[in-house]
């Protein structure tokens, strides 16, 4: 039922890759995971429809021991792209499917920590039709489209684009691609524009901070709020997390005006089913209320200052236990507990980027920080920021 091509006599270049897939924390049920093998072993893969290709993880690639040609010195990349090499041909088996293929090899950001050792991209299902359960987080593959879908929105699957991105209905004046990215486990990521505009309109709606990483993005911190309701063109979304969308986003989906990425958050919400062999994906809303969804807990995210700096630097979000606690932006964090985090680089047990993402509500913490040069000590305790019974502002 999978539809596996080879790269054939692609030459190492450059690759380009959808938000989610290097965000850090991510809980087991936020992603999609597929059993696969390559020479017959073992490698963690999960299906991320917003990857163009079948992609793995250095580390990943070492752990097999596939030689890997590397991209030539100084090779242009386009916006969001990263270096990529290629591996020699080897044995690839996804489910029921394998062949002989080379595999695309990339380099993950400094200081993260992948929860996988690769990527399954849409090129390898965008034969197939299949229901796709976000929730339960697998795909159904069925012989044809079912009967029941006639009512549903259909909505033409863009064939120029690497990525599951979907055009508006025809015959209308609805413009922008909508990229659906089982890879993020984010909502509704917004093209800059949308999100100026919604933002502009919802300035009180519930909001926190999120950080995450793409070798073609690096780090970015950026807010994410909560919609009641959000509509992209004729596409009805409820109770969704929403953020602007990065610099990887805006050229995923290759030509056309880019209107948003739908990650795991939001594909929750619709009843979907694929059908890549006609080219079409339809589409209903959930009736059913919304899932808890783990935001960031804590109203803020701390990440390296960057160069040579051992500065681990707060950004926040007023209003949130981070802020209340007295955390301001810019503030140093310099232990947790006794934990001396400014050793981060050396001490594994200073794992500080992944102490501060989607922990649970109720989660105490004792920080010591720097502000303007003085030290202090800020007690933190978790609670939900964003989510479904959240009271919204406006």
């Amino acid at each position: 039922m999978i539809s596996i091509r080879t790269r054939g006599t692609v030459v190492a270049s450059a690759f380009l890759l959808c938000a989610g897939c290097l965000n850090l924390k991510i809980e087991p049920e936020e992603r999609m995971p597929i059993a696969a093998t390559i020479n017959g072993q073992p490698v963690r893969l999960i299906v991320d429809t917003g990857s163009p290709g079948l992609v793995l993880f250095r580390p990943a690639a070492e752990r097999l021991g596939l030689t890997v040609t590397e991209p030539p010195y100084g090779a242009h990349l386009g916006p969001g792209s990263v270096p990529a090499g290629l591996t020699d041909e080897c044995s690839l088996a996804i489910g029921r499917s394998s062949l002989r293929t080379r595999l695309t090899v990339i380099d993950v950001p400094a200081h993260s920590v992948p929860d996988c050792e690769g990527l399954a991209g849409w090129p390898l299902f965008k034969n197939g039709i299949f229901i796709l359960d976000a929730i339960g987080l697998r795909m159904e593959y069925v012989d044809k489209t079912p009967e029941g879908t006639a009512g549903w929105l259909k909505l033409p699957i863009r064939t120029s684009s690497g990525v599951l991105a979907l055009d508006p209905p025809p015959g209308t004046k609805e413009s922008g691609v909508v990229v659906m990215d089982t890879g993020s486990p984010f909502g509704i990521s917004l093209s800059a524009d949308k999100w100026r505009a919604w933002r502009a309109t919802h300035p009180h709606a519930p909001t926190t901070l999120n950080a995450s990483s793409t070798p073609g993005s690096g780090w970015e911190v950026g807010e994410e709020c909560w919609a009641e309701k959000l509509s992209l063109g004729a596409i009805a979304l409820s109770d969704v997390p929403v953020q602007k969308a990065n610099v990887t986003d805006e050229h995923v989906a290759g030509s056309g005006e880019f209107a948003a990425v739908l990650g795991l958050a939001a594909l929750r919400r619709l009843e979907i089913v694929v059908d890549g062999k006609h080219g079409f994906v339809y589409l209903r809303p959930r009736q059913s209320p919304a899932p808890p969804y783990a935001g960031n807990r804590l109203g803020a995210v701390f990440l390296p200052r960057g160069g040579q700096s051992d500065d681990i630097v707060a950004h926040v979000v007023a209003g949130t236990p981070a802020y209340e606690a007295g955390i301001r932006e810019g503030d140093l964090l310099l232990k947790v507990y006794d934990l001396d985090i400014t050793k981060w680089r050396t001490d594994p047990r200073a794992g500080i980027l992944s102490l501060f993402w989607r922990q649970p509500a109720g989660t105490e913490l004792d920080l010591t920080l720097r502000h303007l040069g003085m030290q202090y000590r800020a007690h933190v305790e978790f609670r939900d920021i964003i989510g479904p019974g959240i009271a919204n502002g406006d």
